[in-house]
């Protein structure tokens, strides 16, 4: 059955994101004939850059919602040509009015490259909750991490109530870029990455840089926040009349952008008030032990390309070696708690495939009416072996804080000023010399 005020699919009872029923709205109407590729990318992403894949992605998504018990699909692949609507079509009476849907959906709205991405209260669109449904509209550029530019459009009530300041909170995951990439870019006449910007409507309706040099969410699966309310601060609301929506925005709202050229994938977008008059007590738990073992490599898997790759610490993926090994001393396997109980420059130095172990005393109950969270806090430095990573065959020469640059080529271990300054770590714990023989050697018989 398919809303035709809100261009809105529901097989069953399941709503379908709209951009989606975009394509099955064409489909339908070109059920005598085939529905060609050119038309479909007209009519899902007016004036918006998109690769083939995301015509195909949209079709599997239909395909999977649409598809009946007995098997047979709704939707046929006309090699070379298009696709084609097999089923009989029965137009109805639409059950929602703009009114009506204008008030149910505009709690859970945003703007993709201009576009309405009208939030249904299934999972049907991407940035209304942490579900792992990731937004990617962006395509892909020539260089891994690195798009066009491109930004999600989201709004805010004027009227908010708060108790403080107000905050974007962003969830998501970026597919990061590399140190040969990095070099590649710098060579040529390409765009350099650009971190996120947060821009800001004002009552002409142009758009004004409110904030930028906003990094990113460093990692798979991680959220950042961003005031917001100081970038308000002589920001007009833009009244509903000046706005052209297929449905329209609320009448006093704040409009936000958030942009970026880097392969950002966000799974939830949220407004929260910071609460007033509450201050958070931390307490810091003491470290029981700190074990170093040799454990392996966790499998990994990946929903789809839009979904970040994942490891499942349950299941091995094996435990050889996956890695061409920097060569120099890690740290022996076993207790390793002195190494790592003040910030000191004294580290544990780890090789792919290890792992630690840590143990921490068990802490009373917080109060009545409290929520407890726990926070791991880390210092240190991670290497990798690209070929474009500043030394990237040997552990030496070892970071210390307080070095401005990494720019000394490793030489002695004996006059690395790490070790010179800590010279009884290298006969207790770091006597675990590394080389990638065996990486080299895996496959060879008998290795």
């Amino acid at each position: 059955e398919v809303g035709a005020l809100a261009k809105k699919l529901f097989p069953n009872g399941i709503e379908i994101a709209e951009g989606v029923v975009e394509l099955d709205h064409v489909a339908q109407c070109t059920q005598e004939a085939l529905a060609f590729r050119r038309p479909l990318f007209e009519a899902a992403w007016p004036d918006v850059a998109v690769t083939d894949n995301s015509l195909e992605q949209a079709i599997s998504s239909l395909r999977r919602a649409l598809t009946p018990p007995a098997g047979h699909p709704y939707i046929e692949t006309q090699a070379r040509r298009g696709y084609r609507f097999s089923a009989d079509v029965t137009r109805l009476e639409p059950r929602e009015t703009d009114d009506a849907l204008d008030a149910l959906l505009a709690p859970h709205r945003a703007w993709i490259e201009g576009r309405a991405a009208l939030e249904t209260l299934e999972r049907g669109q991407i940035v209304r909750a942490r579900d792992g449904n990731y937004l990617d509209t962006f395509g892909r550029g020539d260089y891994q991490g690195i798009t066009r530019d491109h930004y999600v459009e989201f709004e805010v009530d004027a009227d908010t109530p708060r108790t403080g300041p107000l905050y974007l909170v962003a969830s998501g995951w970026i597919h990061p870029t590399d140190s040969s990439i990095n070099v590649a870019i710098s060579q040529g006449k390409h765009d350099p990455p650009r971190g996120l910007s947060l821009e800001v409507q004002d009552e002409s309706g142009a758009w004004r840089t409110a904030k930028s040099g906003l990094g990113f969410p460093a990692g798979k699966n991680k959220t950042i926040q961003i005031r917001l309310d100081d970038a308000m601060i002589g920001t007009a609301a833009i009244p509903k009349s000046k706005i052209q929506t297929p449905i329209g925005r609320p009448k006093s709202t704040i409009h936000f952008r958030l942009r970026t050229n880097l392969e950002i994938f966000w799974d939830s977008l949220a407004v929260a008030s910071e609460v007033s008059g509450v201050k958070p007590v931390t307490q810091r738990i003491g470290m029981q032990s700190a074990e170093l073992r040799y454990r392996g490599f966790s499998a990994h898997s990946q929903a789809n390309l839009s979904s970040p790759d994942l490891p499942d610490y349950q299941n091995l993926d094996g435990s050889s070696h996956q890695w061409n090994d920097l060569i120099g001393y890690c740290t022996r396997f076993g207790d390793v708690k002195e190494l790592l109980d003040k910030v000191d420059d004294r580290y544990v130095i780890m090789n792919a495939g290890d792992e630690m172990a840590l143990r921490f005393r068990v802490p009373p109950s917080p109060p009545r009416g409290w929520k407890r969270d726990f926070v791991l806090i880390g210092d240190g430095w991670e290497k990798d072996g690209d070929l474009n990573t500043a030394y990237s065959k040997t552990i030496l020469p070892l970071p210390y804080h307080g070095q401005k640059s990494y720019n000394m080529p490793p030489g002695r271990l004996e006059d690395d000023p790490v070790v010179r300054r800590h010279p009884k770590d290298w006969q207790t714990y770091h006597t675990r010399y590394i080389m990638p023989e065996g990486f080299k050697s895996a496959l060879r018989p008998g290795k």
